[in-house]
């Protein structure tokens, strides 16, 4: 409406038309800075989810939620291999930080343990599972540990 008016009102098009195009730019810019606040909003709510099921988890570092929420499923993962293998509860902590992409050496370190005694409890782990490499304990974590 505004353009038809400035259009009759000026008899050269250049003016009218540049007025046009700087109301359409404003206007293209407001759209796209309502879309980013949609975007933030939505990010803070994905956030708040993750916090969430950090606390339903009984995960206490917001830190860095993904590694801790990795760390809450394998966890899980490797309780149901305990169950199937009769693992020990040491075994069990061990096998997730093993899984978790922990060296022997940083799980004795971890858990206050010598690294022989870290070496002995992966190899009963192998033993128990009849598994015999972490990229075998992986994948049967992922495919058969619901």
């Amino acid at each position: 409406m505004t353009s038809i008016a400035l259009y009759a009102q000026f008899p050269s098009t250049s003016l009218p038309t540049a007025l046009c195009g700087g109301l359409l730019l404003i206007s293209t810019q407001f759209i796209f800075l309502q879309f980013l606040m949609l975007e933030r909003d939505e990010t803070a709510a994905a956030k708040a989810t993750a916090i969430s099921v950090q606390r339903l988890l009984g995960i206490k570092d917001e830190a860095a939620p993904g590694t801790e929420m990795r760390k809450a499923i394998v966890r899980a993962s490797a309780q149901e291999m305990q169950k199937q293998f009769l693992l020990s509860d040491r075994e069990t902590e061990v096998l997730t930080l093993y899984a978790m992409g922990l060296t022997q050496a940083k799980i004795a370190e971890e858990l206050c343990i010598a690294p022989g005694t870290a070496h002995t409890h992966v190899k009963r782990i192998y033993s128990k599972t009849d598994l015999h490499s972490r990229q075998a304990l992986l994948d049967y974590i992922e495919r058969y540990t619901d």
